[in-house]
């Protein structure tokens, strides 16, 4: 009898969660684009939370704020009208570039499998929002900035970092190394980098 599975083209599942109200600092693990079952397309960023900065939006959600070591996710759907936007935002975010230097071709680069965003850490926003259609509410999503590895270091105590197989987090980066890959961390352009001492900011 064949399998109503179809497993020969399957991807596992991931196990990620869609990203919760709260403010995190996260670890971005992949960005990439796609397309579902219904064959529409899809940018998704997933993401490791490193800390709970605020959780106060997040006492509004049943669920409550994400955890440290949490996998989550950012799915934006290209059929949603905010979502080309949204994108950009994130991406300007991440460089720290203005938005003409955000073109179609800098996302597919950043969506390949060379994965140069990965690695960074990054300063992630959820807010319960009201639905202006009908009753209900809808988390926003916004990447506030990058955050330096010296500030990771601050932040976030050794054994955490240790928990979460990080280490030789490099003071002057936002990409760390993997406990024991031996491998540098990723590249990606080098622009404007400066020390924000508020986290919040």
């Amino acid at each position: 009898m064949a399998s109503p599975f179809n497993l020969d083209s399957a991807n596992a599942s991931r196990n990620y969660d869609y990203v919760r109200a709260g403010r995190y600092l996260v670890r971005l693990e992949e960005f990439r684009f796609g397309v579902n079952r219904a064959k529409l397309d899809y940018a998704r960023f997933s993401f490791t939370v490193v800390d709970v900065l605020d959780p106060s939006e997040a006492a509004k959600d049943p669920k409550g704020p994400h955890r440290v070591g949490e996998k989550i996710s950012w799915v934006l759907m290209a059929n949603k009208d905010a979502s080309a936007p949204n994108l950009k935002a994130a991406l300007m975010s991440i460089m720290e570039a203005p938005a003409e230097e955000i073109t179609d071709d800098f996302s597919k680069t950043a969506a390949s499998d060379a994965q140069p965003l990965k690695g960074m850490f990054l300063v992630l926003d959820g807010s319960l929002q009201k639905m202006k259609s009908k009753e209900g509410v809808f988390t926003r999503i916004s990447i506030k900035r990058r955050v330096l590895g010296v500030e990771v270091k601050k932040i976030v105590p050794q054994e955490v970092l240790q928990s979460l197989r990080l280490t030789d987090i490099s003071d002057d980066e936002s990409c760390p190394r993997r406990l024991g890959s031996g491998a540098g961390p990723p590249t990606y352009p080098k622009r404007r980098l400066h020390m924000r001492v508020n986290i919040y900011a």
